[in-house]
């Protein structure tokens, strides 16, 4: 399935003295000369200017799957330098597919293929687990006419980009020349904070901008990622938590296994797009009223759903509420709609649909289904073997 979790780009870094610096710059542009495989060339800033020590090495064939970049470490004088590896597993591992995700089962080519390639450029590169894990982005792939929920990828963006926007996280913003003011993108809902990126967009939208010519771009067509980039401050925080119930020589491993992928996605996808279904407001109205609440809290519900419709989303409504006497009534109806399988962002009604479900949950409930139908077939084949004649 196009449907798939796990991760899709990740970051290492080695440390580096002066003399492991210039012996592995030499050495990269010696391969560049004798293989024209590489590119070695400086780093630039925004602005079009060199940055001073700095350098970035590209393969000029496509799909490589790496890159490295060599910079200057300005608070460390043993190691003032660091060359850092930028590794997309799938394309290095051999697969040209930029849109399932990797999982674990490929992370032992990975290895393999990366510690191959360094060997032919420099001995200072040295192997795999000599580097540090600096980023890692662990991703869920939702095609949304392969998990059958009848509405287009542009419908479930807007849907999403009116979730809520947790504490210590704000939302990108950039300068719109058509309209002259900073403005989201169209179709990404993209957070950040100091040690996590969110970003839900469209991979289709992503890929025709950014990769007009790749092979996969129709069939990313229905395709929504969700995306956790995991900065260095958060997978050192990660790192140290599983060094302690895993042990020290299992964290790296850990770091890229299909449970840990599961565990962070599960839970910024709660936190912020929410665990309940999409409905109208008429529906979602419906849906409390037969509950048979006290009216208290059935007004309370209604409200939330009514208030949240007229802000367009969760972190409208929020903000709007931010110093008001209810906001923590707020907070908790929001709570309460989200046990009752309800997401407070409801569908526009000119849409035509009445219920749109939960991403994540019709994803975990199409791998129960696939899972069974497995075993079902594994079973049926154990069954005919006693009816084979034998050879």
């Amino acid at each position: 399935m196009l449907t798939s979790q796990g991760f899709h780009t990740f970051l290492m870094a080695l440390k580096l003295s002066m003399r492991s610096r210039n012996s592995l710059l030499n050495d990269f542009k010696n391969y560049e000369k004798e293989t024209g495989l590489i590119r070695v060339r400086p780093m630039k800033n925004q602005c079009g200017n060199i940055i001073p020590n700095c350098h970035i090495v590209e393969y000029t064939q496509k799909n490589s799957g790496i890159s490295f970049l060599i910079i200057h470490n300005v608070y460390s004088t043993d190691f003032p330098y660091v060359v850092k590896a930028i590794i997309n597993p799938k394309i290095l591992s051999g697969t040209a597919d930029y849109v399932t995700a990797a999982t674990s089962e490929i992370m032992q080519k990975v290895i393999i293929t990366f510690n191959r390639e360094v060997r032919k450029i420099s001995h200072v590169l040295k192997n795999f687990y000599y580097y540090t894990l600096q980023r890692i982005d662990y991703c869920i792939n939702f095609d949304v006419k392969e998990l059958g929920l009848g509405c287009s990828p542009e419908q479930m963006i807007k849907l999403i980009k009116q979730a809520d926007i947790p504490p210590h996280f704000s939302e990108r913003v950039e300068y719109n020349t058509t309209s002259h003011r900073r403005k989201t993108d169209n179709f990404s809902f993209y957070l950040q904070c100091k040690s996590v990126v969110v970003n839900c967009y469209w991979k289709h939208w992503q890929l025709f901008n950014e990769y007009p010519d790749c092979p996969d771009l129709n069939r990313s067509y229905n395709v929504i990622r969700f995306e956790i980039q995991c900065k260095y401050a958060k997978v050192y925080n990660m790192s140290k938590l599983l060094e302690i119930s895993q042990g020290y020589w299992k964290v790296i491993d850990e770091m890229f296994s299909d449970s840990l992928a599961s565990q962070v996605l599960t839970r910024y996808f709660n936190k912020i797009i929410g665990a309940g279904n999409y409905y109208t407001l008429d529906a979602a109205r419906k849906m409390i009223l037969r509950r048979n609440f006290k009216l208290q809290k059935e007004h309370r519900l209604i409200s939330t759903l009514e208030f949240v419709n007229s802000m367009r989303g969760i972190a409208n409504a929020k903000s709007a509420l931010k110093n008001a006497d209810n906001s923590d009534e707020f907070n908790r109806s929001l709570r309460e709609l989200n046990e009752l399988g309800i997401n407070p962002v409801t569908i526009p009604k000119d849409w035509g649909i009445k219920t749109i479900p939960n991403l994540l949950c019709t994803y975990y409930n199409k791998l129960s289904n696939l899972h069974f139908d497995a075993l079902q077939e594994e079973r049926l084949m154990e069954m005919l073997k006693e009816y084979l004649p034998s050879k």
